[in-house]
C-alpha cells in the first residue's frame, strides 16, 4: 500500500523536475511501477552522482522552471548513458563466461573474475538468473579482495544459515 502511494505521488508530482524526468525515461505515459522507478528512474538521477555532480539532480528535483527540469533531465538521460552501455557490456561478459566455461547446465552458476565490474553484482545478476534459470552469484575481484552477491531463483534459499 505504501509503495502505491509512493508511485502514485511520483506521478501526480507537481514538481516540474519530476515530470521532465519521467517524460526523459520515456514513461511518463505509462503506469508507474517500482520496475520503472528503480531501472529508469533512480539510475538517471543517480547518474549526476557517478560522475561528481550531485547537484544537478536535487537542482532537478527542485527546481519550479519547467525550462530548466527539461534541460536539466536531458543532461542526467545524457549521463546515464556510458552506464546503461557499460552494464550491457557487463552482462554480455558474464553471460559469455558462464558459456564458455560450461556452466550454463550447472544447478548454480558461480563465477569469479578479475577486472569485472564490481558494480555487475549489483545491476545484473537478476538478468543472468533470468537467463539461466538458476542461481547465480558474481564476485568481482581488486587485488586480492572479492565482493559479491547472488539472487536465487524461487524454491532456492540462498539465505546463509
Amino acid at each position: 500500500m505504501l509503495a502505491r502511494i509512493g508511485l502514485n505521488a511520483i506521478r501526480c508530482s507537481p514538481r516540474p523536475g519530476m515530470q521532465a524526468l519521467l517524460r526523459v525515461a520515456g514513461i511518463a505515459d505509462k503506469p508507474l511501477t517500482g520496475h520503472n522507478v528503480g531501472f529508469m528512474l533512480a539510475p538517471r538521477i543517480n547518474a549526476a552522482g557517478r560522475v561528481g555532480h550531485a547537484e544537478l539532480a536535487a537542482r532537478l528535483l527542485l527546481t519550479q522552471d519547467e525550462s530548466e527540469a527539461a534541460t536539466l533531465a536531458a543532461e542526467l538521460d545524457r549521463l546515464n548513458v556510458p552506464a546503461s552501455r557499460s552494464k550491457s557490456k557487463i552482462l554480455a561478459q558474464a553471460t559469455e563466461l558462464v558459456e564458455a566455461g560450461r556452466l550454463a547446465d550447472r544447478k548454480t552458476i558461480c563465477r569469479r573474475r578479475r577486472g569485472l565490474a564490481p558494480r555487475c553484482h549489483r545491476h545484473r545478476r537478476r538478468q543472468m538468473v533470468d537467463r539461466f534459470s538458476r542461481p547465480c552469484i558474481v564476485v568481482a575481484f581488486k587485488d586480492d579482495r572479492g565482493k559479491g552477491s547472488g539472487r536465487s531463483v524461487t524454491g532456492f534459499d540462498s539465505t546463509p544459515h
